[in-house]
């Protein structure tokens, strides 16, 4: 049986063209700080490939910095415009952020800020309403700053990032975006001219695992939270993953070529799997459905199953999929943004799609997924999957 991959949520496949790119980077001693030859041709690489990112997303090469993870450019962003702004301030962030802002608010409430974090509703859109209000009760002149997703990764519900970022100007706020999410699918560019700095992870849009991509305008007040060297115009000590960012940077040349064609090829095998699967099975839904979704993602719940019996069916069946976010990965629980909105019982799997995928393994999917229900619905169902 041959398996079928639905987890582009967690980490897209390495690319071709971010491969063969990485292979020349990848076997010499290339270090970006060294001043002789060698040293001078790996400067020239990671330079050119911070332009593609900078002409990309519209910035500057200066306000294009490289990490080593999606998390550390999230974690950087927040943790570094706090020791900026001093030791008081407020943050505000919402219930259903990917943990890597969650822990971050944290880590920045313990230094002595204020956190607030806005509720959402059963699609994980937040209220406008109450982000204006939490924005006007800050003190005169105290900082501020916000921190919302693009596209959240597991319901695949989509941001208003334009009307946050006029309620967030009225107030005096800065803005940071977590547009990991977004992957291959959905445009950044249209964000990055808007906030104030925003996080990608390379691998999500089929860069290496190891490369994040921080894009600090210069209205954002970073400071280094890793000391050393001056690397990365004297923010972050440590010399560069060259081989990574490279590959990173001809991954991402690829996306914006493509991502087009690409979104409207996969909106579509999304919509025909759920009509597939929700005519089979009567008591599936889709979580979100009628919100603005990246059109990568679908989460299905099947309210009277227990959370633990999918995945292995399904993994067993030949699809790889997630309950949620692979961070929160290596137990079978709940997520934090399905107890959110208020799911709280059944199972629910993320579904998650590249331009790679076909029609016939989409179509192929959906039949292994109904049948794996349906074994795990009968009498019988502690085996009746294990012998599909």
């Amino acid at each position: 049986m041959k398996r079928i991959y639905l987890d582009y949520a967690a980490s897209a496949p390495l690319r071709e063209s971010a491969k063969l790119a990485m292979l020349p980077w990848l076997g010499g001693a290339h270090n970006p700080s060294s001043i002789h030859t060698e040293g001078r041709q790996a400067r020239e690489a990671l330079d050119v490939a911070r332009e593609v990112f900078a002409r990309a997303l519209g910035v500057r090469a200066r306000e294009v910095f490289f990490c080593a993870s999606g998390s550390e450019a999230v974690s950087w962003a927040l943790l570094g415009a706090q020791r900026a702004l001093g030791p008081t301030g407020r943050i505000i962030s919402a219930k259903t952020e990917h943990r890597a802002v969650l822990a971050t608010v944290a880590a920045i409430e313990e230094c002595g800020w204020k956190s607030v974090l806005l509720g959402i509703d059963s699609a994980g859109r937040i209220d406008l309403a109450e982000l204006e209000e939490a924005l006007s009760t800050a003190r005169p002149g105290e900082a501020q700053l916000v921190s919302l997703m693009l596209v959240n990764n597991e319901l695949g519900t989509l941001t208003d990032l334009p009307a946050v970022v006029t309620l967030a100007r009225r107030f005096g706020a800065l803005v940071h975006c977590d547009a990991i999410g977004a992957g291959a699918l959905v445009a950044v560019a249209p964000i990055a001219a808007l906030v104030d700095s925003l996080s990608l992870a390379a691998h999500k849009f089929g860069g290496p695992l190891g490369c994040g991509v921080l894009i600090a305008r210069e209205t954002w007040p970073l400071t280094p939270l890793i000391f050393g060297g001056g690397q990365e115009f004297g923010r972050r000590a440590g010399t560069e993953n060259l081989a990574a960012v490279v590959g990173a940077a001809a991954a991402f040349r690829e996306v914006e070529a493509q991502r087009a064609q690409d979104a409207a090829t996969v909106a579509s095998l999304r919509a025909s799997f759920e009509a597939q699967v929700c005519e089979a099975l009567p008591t599936a839904f889709v979580h979100a459905q009628h919100a603005v979704r990246a059109p990568g993602i679908s989460l299905i719940a099947i309210p009277e199953l227990e959370l633990e019996v999918l995945p292995v069916a399904l993994d067993l069946a030949g699809v790889a999929v997630s309950v949620g976010s692979a961070c929160a990965s290596g137990a079978l629980k709940r997520s934090h943004v399905l107890q959110a909105i208020g799911y709280h019982q059944g199972a629910a799997l993320r579904f998650s799609w590249g331009a790679a995928v076909s029609a016939d393994a989409t179509r192929q999917a959906a039949e292994r997924f109904i049948a794996a229900v349906q074994a795990a619905q009968a009498p019988n169902r502690t085996t009746a999957y294990l012998e599909e």
